[in-house]
């Protein structure tokens, strides 16, 4: 017994290189697409990205104020300085003549801008 070859009927499909178009139903209709899903899943997206929003605020708004807090006790322990050396400089007589450069200098130290 011999083997004939026999005939099938098969489709090929080909593409064209002139009309390929790999992505092009991605992005059809993204905008309505993109519509649907927020409508769709709003709630589970604001409950995961309202903490995570939350915590990043948190955390630069304690960094703005462990930042200002540093900045304003190096201001203060500079002019603690300065008024030391200062009333050291005066000295009894001069401090009545110049008391109100120190009240000028206490008041920078104790309120610094």
């Amino acid at each position: 017994m011999g083997k004939i070859p026999v005939r099938m009927k098969a489709v090929i499909y080909s593409l064209s290189p002139f009309q390929q178009q790999v992505m092009s139903g991605l992005w059809k209709d993204l905008p309505h697409k993109l519509t649907k899903k927020v409508s769709e899943n709003w709630i589970s997206a604001s409950l995961l990205i309202g903490p995570l929003l939350g915590t990043h605020l948190y955390v630069q708004n304690y960094l703005e104020r462990e930042k200002q807090h540093h900045s304003t006790a190096t201001i203060a322990a500079a002019n603690a300085v300065i008024i030391l050396a200062s009333v050291d400089k005066l000295g009894d007589n001069s401090f009545k003549r110049d008391r109100n450069n120190f009240r000028l200098l206490t008041t920078v130290s104790f309120y610094p801008q």
